[in-house]
């Protein structure tokens, strides 16, 4: 039996509503026709997968390595880890994958948004009364709950928490075995990591309290600005509020360049208490936009890290612009994982 990590993040709006009925879903609807044309002949369809993938996405398209392990190496009795806001899902799974054209349609009638199957055999949803959207999911496997939202905090090991966070799509997970199991035990009993969990609650509560009231908007960017270099930013910057070449709302209070891993992360600060709105992923989303050079090396990420929490509509809104939230809890968490040393130097 192996244990996987598998993100739902592709196609949200339909992908978390099916999750809910027991669906674990993925993108590559481009997929599906060459998927059927060989009248489900698993071995066949396995011998020409590289090059069904090379034909429609490129030969460089490395999220094929995702649906390749969803299609071939998920096998039932397999564990699935489905990462969720600030939480975790485990499930069983009970049959192989199949494409999105055999969804049962109830599934669908179930949804409460407005989701169909077009003419052309994909997915899509009715936004409105004159527009009409594909939603890219391609596939889906059945599964069963074994453990349902479960808290990141306070339940599971660190070594399990960080690989929920590594960017792969899907990932074989199998060698953190007893860490999976150890955390479905932990939240069938109410059981937290008592040292980890309190040790960590308090700090972050000090932590929390420090960045409200002894900082200020410009403190807490120079803040985060600190901590992308303390993990190993090569350059940085806190651009001038009147930056040229911004439209539209389109803003970042922090770019963190990591030189040898080729990634930009635009990061929107946020200072203040209560609830963080929709519009700072807007501001961030639509900088990444306005920021994206065609074929240079360099993969761009957003963030946005306030020193509040976030609404049920930013934490949406977020999903799908493919932005990182990172709220006050998070956030002071992360200060703690790397250590307060110098952190005065982010105010000289």
């Amino acid at each position: 039996m192996n244990i996987w990590l598998h993100r739902i993040s592709h196609g949200y709006e339909a992908a978390k509503p099916l999750l809910d009925q027991n669906y674990v879903t993925i993108g590559f609807a481009d997929y599906v026709s060459d998927f059927l044309k060989y009248d489900s002949d698993t071995k066949v369809v396995r011998d020409q997968f590289e090059a069904d993938m090379e034909t429609i996405y490129g030969a460089s398209f490395r999220p094929r390595h995702n649906l390749k392990k969803f299609l071939f190496e998920f096998e039932v009795g397999d564990q699935v880890v489905i990462p969720l806001w600030g939480e975790f899902s485990v499930y069983k799974i009970i049959e192989t994958a199949k494409p999105l054209t055999s969804l049962p349609n109830e599934a669908l009638e179930k949804m409460n948004t407005k989701v169909f199957i077009d003419k052309d055999g994909l997915l899509s949803i009715q936004r409105n009364d004159t527009e009409i959207a594909e939603i890219d999911l391609g596939f889906f496997i059945r599964v069963e709950p074994i453990k349902l939202n479960i808290p990141r905090d306070g339940y599971c090991s660190s070594a399990l928490i960080s690989r929920m966070k590594i960017r792969q799509a899907t990932a074989n997970i199998s060698d953190l075995a007893m860490d999976v199991n150890d955390a479905v035990d932990r939240a069938h009993t109410n059981s937290r990591i008592d040292f980890h969990y309190e040790a960590s609650k308090a700090m972050g509560e000090n932590l929390i309290s420090a960045i409200l009231n002894k900082l200020n908007d410009r403190k807490f960017e120079k803040m985060v600005q600190w901590y992308m270099q303390k993990i190993g930013a090569t350059e940085t910057t806190i651009p001038a509020k009147n930056e040229p070449g911004k439209y539209d709302g389109a803003d970042a209070d922090v770019i963190a360049i990591f030189e040898l891993l080729k990634c930009i992360i635009y990061v929107q600060v946020k200072h203040h208490v209560g609830l963080t709105s929709e519009r700072a992923v807007n501001q961030i989303a639509r900088y990444k936009e306005q920021k994206e050079v065609p074929d240079d090396a360099y993969t761009r990420m957003t963030w946005v890290v306030t020193s509040a929490e976030f609404s049920d509509e930013t934490k949406k809104k977020a999903q799908l612009d493919g932005v990182r939230l990172i709220d006050q809890h998070e956030f002071a968490s992360m200060l703690i994982d790397v250590g307060l040393d110098g952190i005065n130097d982010a105010f000289n």
